[in-house]
């Protein structure tokens, strides 16, 4: 009797050590995981320099050839030099214009990623960007989001949203035509496997493309319902970075970021 008492205050013992353990396990996780998501909130080695949001204009000034354009320094923040990427996602574009933009170099109205990146040296800026959008004689709110990230490391990036208006009210940001299309990935991105990409076309019918760094069109679906998911298999595609187009019968557009690993 006298040696299971003593077993059993042994057994207790152990078990509450055993519990003590695995909580301050738990609780350095925890503490790791926060500092670990601080480190990374708190990453960020650019910035930019006098970043345009809005700019306006009328038809009757533009005239029928006639384009807006701006343009901001971006800024390496690190005390090395960094090598940097530019891209833009299209959130709402007025049927029948056009955009395009430089980094280093131009490029046309297809690309959305730039296939050159820019080397900026420690605390300096690179003022090579120039955003460039042509109306084409279409009144209307077109917003686009000008992303510039390390080529080593995505996530690590700095973005400006430059709502081009053109005869529209565009002082709240609101335009007066329909819901533009859009994405949202429903899955891991960068992805490996099989994910899905919801979409909402605000129209009957409309398509969806997939275009790598050089603007070409490598994948392509054609929407029949207003709202949906399109299955994504990461095996169709090459390791690399992507964007995904949508398009309804309006002419307006929606983008979204796509990785492959």
């Amino acid at each position: 009797m006298f040696s299971r008492c003593i077993l059993d205050t042994y057994c207790n013992q152990a078990c509450l050590s055993l519990a003590k353990s695995i909580f301050m396990k738990k609780v350095f996780i925890l503490f790791f995981l926060a500092c670990g998501v601080q480190f990374i909130t708190q990453a960020q080695s650019l910035s930019l320099s006098d970043a345009t949001g809005l700019v306006q204009a009328s038809l009757d000034t533009l005239g029928a050839a006639g384009e807006l354009q701006v343009e901001w320094g971006v800024v390496n923040t690190t005390a090395s030099a960094v090598s940097v990427k530019a891209r833009r996602n299209v959130t709402q574009e007025v049927a029948g214009s056009t955009n395009y933009f430089c980094w280093g170099v131009c490029y046309d109205e297809t690309v959305t990623i730039s296939s050159v990146s820019q080397t900026i040296q420690a605390a300096d800026t690179n003022y090579t960007f120039y955003a460039h959008y042509l109306p084409h004689g279409n009144a209307g709110l077109t917003i686009i989001d000008y992303v510039f990230y390390l080529s080593s490391n995505s996530s690590d990036l700095v973005s400006q949203t430059v709502r081009f208006c053109v005869d529209a009210d565009c002082t709240l940001g609101v335009s007066n035509q329909a819901m533009a299309p859009s994405l949202q990935m429903k899955a891991a991105n960068p992805l490996s496997g099989i994910g899905s990409i919801q979409y909402q076309l605000n129209d009957a019918k409309g398509k969806m493309e997939i275009y790598n760094l050089m603007g070409q069109s490598v994948g392509q679906y054609n929407l029949t319902s207003s709202q949906g998911f399109i299955l994504i298999d990461s095996n169709d595609f090459a390791s690399g970075q992507y964007v995904v187009s949508i398009t309804n019968n309006n002419g307006q557009r929606g983008s979204l970021p796509l990785i492959i690993q």
